[in-house]
């Protein structure tokens, strides 16, 4: 707690004693801290974007930028880039 409460990521906590970071972020809340969202940075939707293009999914695109796939995905409709449909190549309707 004391560390994620200084300032240190769910991400790097997780890494450290190989768990996932929901895992980090569950046992924080459990013990009423107040967990931090992570956003991607507008500078990093594009990057984030050139990599998904390239046929990454959201959560290895999230995982590279330290954000979960959802936050990556929320990123991407904020500023309508279209998404592929999930387990598919395909890309989703736009609508």
């Amino acid at each position: 707690m004391e560390r994620y409460e200084a300032g240190e990521s769910a991400n790097s906590i997780a890494a450290e004693f190989g768990v996932h970071r929901t895992t980090v972020v569950r046992l924080l809340q459990d013990r009423g801290v107040a967990v931090r969202h992570r956003i991607i940075s507008e500078e990093d939707v594009a990057l984030a974007q050139t990599l998904y293009d390239q046929g990454w999914s959201l959560a290895r695109v999230g995982d590279e930028f330290g954000v979960a796939a959802w936050t990556v995905l929320a990123a991407f409709r904020r500023v309508g880039i279209p998404t592929r449909r999930r387990g598919t190549n395909q890309w989703a309707a736009r609508g």
